[in-house]
C-alpha cells in the first residue's frame, strides 16, 4: 500500500514563508495566511505579483494531495 503525506496548514505556512510572503508567527491558519499574503500582495509592483500568481499557479497541481482547508485557503488567493 503507498502512503501519501498530505499537505497541511504547516506545510501550506512553510510554502507561502518560502514564496517571499512574510508571515508573522502568529498567523497559523491557512485562511490566516492566505488573508496575510493578500494584504502584503496589495502593497508589492506587479512583477511580485505576476510571480507569485505563477507560484500558487504550480502549487495548485497539488491539489489532490491538500487537506480541504488547505484547498479552501489556495482557493483565496488563485485571483490574487
Amino acid at each position: 500500500m503507498m502512503i501519501t503525506e498530505l499537505i497541511d496548514q504547516d506545510d501550506y505556512r512553510d510554502w507561502l514563508i518560502q514564496a517571499g510572503i512574510p508571515l508573522p508567527t502568529e498567523i497559523d491558519s491557512p485562511a490566516e495566511c492566505s488573508a496575510a499574503a493578500l494584504r502584503w500582495l496589495e502593497t508589492q509592483d506587479d512583477g511580485i505579483r505576476a510571480e507569485f500568481k505563477a507560484a500558487v499557479t504550480a502549487f495548485n497541481t497539488k491539489r489532490s494531495i491538500m487537506l480541504p482547508v488547505v484547498q479552501a485557503a489556495l482557493c483565496l488567493l488563485e485571483n490574487a
